[in-house]
């Protein structure tokens, strides 16, 4: 005698969400077997206005009612897979034991993207002043929001498993990226750079097989380098500012003018980090935050003079210059840009630009020193710089040719 199929049905039916998405309900897959029923959260959302209750469904014809209603049909069908695969095998079937098959089987396959970053960024965290700097952080929580607001806007949900991704989802990254958030090339791909090295660490893990990336071949567009000029940072530097605020960036800005030092970098300094150098002068040996490069910098007069400006400040703080946060040091740096009549964007890092331009490489040190003291791992880097002084001896060539 044959044995005999319990009914089997599933449905789906949408619900109310959590407060994060008033606007939304959360659709479930309502599985009924026999006189037994449960259900399993789909991770998709809708709107209630466009869900169609009676056809189980999204309305329309758009390519996001097109897309949820393919993956319910997707989902429906993989469902009804283990439950003809139990009946064929003689095991036990009821709801609960298919809801548990679903979730065994795609528990590695399903693992979401959006958990794996997180988990990536909490073992940075930890990581901190260790292999990693808070910058660097910074970076990759900003690259996480995008990837939800991005899951969120194309696919109505707030998950997406690794099994999921393609060559399809990569491209369409980039579109929202530079389209919808108006991001800038640049920008974009460092973006998806940081979500590749999370889509690498599945691959290493064989939570998937093969890498969306493949065929994803885009190049950054080069950005013009600037740093003040000769002139420019000599009307920083004589410029007297009453304001006390304004007054102390602009000697930080100064002192990384001469010793090409980044935010962070310049920041932490103690005493620790003057030493004696081969020369018998005094230099800083600085451990870069960013690359974790040991520098050394000879001290130029000028930033010695702003560090004994600033020689015990602060009986409590070991170190050598007060500090203020990069955010309110650039907010500064623009007052002060107009202050000194410089018609150019002032920030905190194109100080270590004037430092590998206007003080070094124009002045004839090699781009290897130069290198060395910026704590760059690959030369290539300070060649960008290179073109930056090239590119003023042409001008200033230029200027003369009419005369000779």
């Amino acid at each position: 005698m044959n044995k005999k199929l319990p009914s089997f049905a599933i449905s789906f039916v949408s619900r109310k969400a959590t407060s994060k998405k008033l606007n939304k309900h959360i659709i479930y897959a309502r599985i009924s077997v026999n006189n037994s029923r449960t259900e399993i959260s789909t991770k998709r959302y809708v709107s209630p206005h466009v869900w169609d209750s009676k056809a189980e469904k999204m309305k329309g014809d758009s390519e996001e009612a097109e897309d949820l209603n393919m993956f319910l049909q997707g989902f429906r069908q993989r469902l009804f897979e283990i439950h003809t695969t139990l009946f064929s095998l003689n095991k036990p079937i009821s709801a609960d034991i298919i809801k548990q098959e679903y979730c065994n089987v795609h528990t590695e396959g399903t693992k979401c993207i959006i958990e794996l970053f997180e988990k990536h960024n909490q073992q940075v965290e930890e990581k901190l002043d260790i292999d990693f700097a808070y910058g660097t952080l910074e970076r990759y929580r900003v690259t996480l929001k995008h990837i939800k607001s991005f899951v969120e806007h194309k696919y109505n949900r707030d998950s997406f498993g690794i099994h999921e991704l393609d060559y399809e989802f990569v491209v369409e990254l980039e579109h929202y990226l530079k389209v919808t958030k108006g991001i800038g090339n640049n920008s974009t791909l460092k973006y998806i750079k940081n979500f590749k090295k999370i889509v690498l660490i599945a691959l290493k893990h064989g939570w998937i097989n093969k890498d969306p990336f493949v065929l994803f071949k885009r190049r950054l567009i080069p950005v013009e380098r600037y740093a003040l000029t000769k002139d420019e940072l000599s009307i920083l530097e004589a410029k007297s500012i009453a304001i006390a605020r304004l007054h102390l960036v602009r000697n930080l800005f100064v002192f990384s003018c001469y010793t090409g030092l980044a935010f962070a970098d310049a920041m932490k300094l103690t005493e620790g980090n003057i030493i004696d150098g081969v020369d018998g002068a005094k230099w800083l040996k600085v451990d870069r935050t960013k690359t974790k490069v040991i520098s050394y910098i000879p001290l130029l007069p000028k930033a010695i003079e702003i560090l004994e400006l600033y020689k015990g400040w602060d009986a409590d703080s070991n170190k050598l210059l007060p500090f203020f946060s990069n955010t309110k040091m650039n907010a500064y740096l623009k007052e002060i840009a107009a202050v000194c009549g410089i018609n150019k964007h002032l920030h905190y890092h194109l100080a270590r630009h004037t430092f590998a331009t206007t003080i070094t490489l124009a002045n004839g040190v090699s781009i290897e020193s130069v290198s060395a003291m910026l704590g760059h791992t690959d030369i290539k880097t300070t060649q960008v710089y290179s073109k930056v002084v090239q590119q003023k001896i042409s001008d200033e060539i230029g200027k003369i040719k009419g005369s000779l």
